[in-house]
């Protein structure tokens, strides 16, 4: 396999989050960066061959002779240093900022109006070879879109559910009961 494609990029973007946030993936800035040709090893985002017609960033993260370097093509060096730069500890990043992969299921933010918000797994619909038409956040259970004036504000990987907090589990678990008087004080 050869390297990815820009049309990989949303996919990729979300798995270099979820190794960042596994520690598979430095979230810190490499100690130094070398460039040349692929050496044949893997890549260590899209887990793809790195042939040697194609470029290959190696990552030094220390001065350690002994540590394992980080191999990546150039367009998985490029979404890795963006998604590191932009990637709050916690894992949220703001929609204004990136939209997830459409037709992924992501945990979201959602904003309710009057400081209210709650997390649910939403995904996002984009109607395909629709550029101009709005993408519509559909509920991940329903496959219904959001009610008017519930307004994803941050994402992360669903995968991530587990380091939500008891609150935010709580909210995101009576979303159905509640959505409805949240609405109506919306």
């Amino acid at each position: 396999m050869s390297e990815p494609s820009e049309k990989d990029s949303g996919a990729l973007r979300v798995r270099a989050r979820e190794r960042i946030e596994q520690g598979r993936l430095p979230r810190a800035r490499a100690f130094r960066t070398w460039g040349g040709r692929g050496t044949g090893a893997r890549c260590d985002l899209c887990d793809a061959v790195i042939a040697s017609d194609e470029p290959e960033f190696e990552l030094q993260l220390d001065l350690s002779p002994s540590g394992e370097p980080v191999r990546l093509h150039r367009l998985c060096h490029a979404l890795w240093n963006e998604v590191r730069e932009a990637c709050d500890p916690s894992g949220w990043c703001p929609v204004s900022h990136e939209l997830p992969p459409p037709g992924v299921a992501v945990e979201a933010r959602i904003s309710l109006g009057a400081s209210r918000s709650i997390i649910l797994n939403v995904i996002l619909d984009v109607p395909e070879g629709a550029s101009d038409v709005e993408p519509v956040w559909l509920n991940e259970t329903t496959r219904g879109p959001l009610p008017d004036g519930w307004v994803p504000v941050e994402w992360r990987p669903a995968s991530s559910a587990s380091t939500a907090s008891s609150s935010d589990e709580a909210s995101s678990s009576g979303s159905t009961s509640s959505g409805s008087n949240a609405g109506a004080a919306a």
